[in-house]
């Protein structure tokens, strides 16, 4: 893995109408866009229930919306939150942008930590984070998928793919993210099947009853739907 420490990018204050979004310049003065629209950082937010801290990012026109971000991930998991809008970013080197800015706007941004009321805004940036984990963690594990030893891959829709994953397997996907408090884990399933991407049961479980192909016999697995990007090359 590259190592960003050794990759100093000066943060580039270019007009973002003139620039089309973000660049970043390194040492020998070459300049490479990193997100095509201008993003924002504009607060950190506080959910004292749960004590979970998150960033706030207000991404520009045509997106002209707010994403949020764990404050553990970083500047990386801003660029995440940015791509998962729909923005095309280069993820790691726009991460590393947005370490330098949080670094020199730390104290500001300390000093001024909002309120998070899941109530007003509907959005879950923690369930958000785990839903992009679980698209990496399907494309890194995708044999197993394959090979129908976790589950299977339905690739006939347009533009996204249903994950099948058998019970197993999605408990180890948590405990590989390390969520272990089912509290936590129903939380996270709740807002998927809000946003659509976990397809529930008829029997109102959050799982479905399955044909497996391999074992032929019916098991229970989770369908989580997931854009056929994610997955990369088959």
């Amino acid at each position: 893995m590259e190592n960003l420490a050794e990759n100093s990018y000066n943060i580039d204050t270019l007009n973002a109408e003139e620039t089309n979004g973000i660049w970043i310049e390194d040492e020998d003065g070459n300049r490479q866009c990193v997100c095509p629209v201008s993003v924002e950082i504009i607060a950190i937010e506080v959910d004292r229930e749960r004590d979970r801290y998150w960033y706030v990012a207000q991404i520009g026109e045509p997106i002209n919306r707010e994403v949020r971000s764990p404050v553990h991930e970083g500047g990386l998991g801003i660029a995440r939150a940015v791509a998962m809008a729909g923005v095309w970013t280069n993820a790691k080197k726009l991460g590393a942008y947005f370490d330098e800015i949080l670094a020199a706007r730390w104290r500001e941004l300390i000093q001024n930590i909002r309120s998070y009321e899941e109530g007003e805004t509907g959005i879950d940036p923690e369930a958000i984070s785990v839903y992009e984990k679980f698209c990496e963690w399907v494309a890194v594990n995708r044999k197993e998928f394959d090979e129908g030893f976790w589950g299977h891959l339905d690739e006939s829709g347009n533009e996204e793919t249903k994950v099948i994953v058998y019970v197993a397997a999605f408990a180890k996907f948590f405990a590989d993210i390390r969520i272990k408090n089912e509290a936590e884990r129903q939380a996270v399933l709740r807002y998927w099947k809000k946003k659509n991407w976990l397809l529930p049961g008829n029997d109102g479980k959050f799982s479905v009853v399955h044909r497996d192909p391999l074992m032929r016999k019916a098991r229970r697995a989770y369908i989580v739907v997931i854009p056929e990007d994610k997955l990369g090359e088959s």
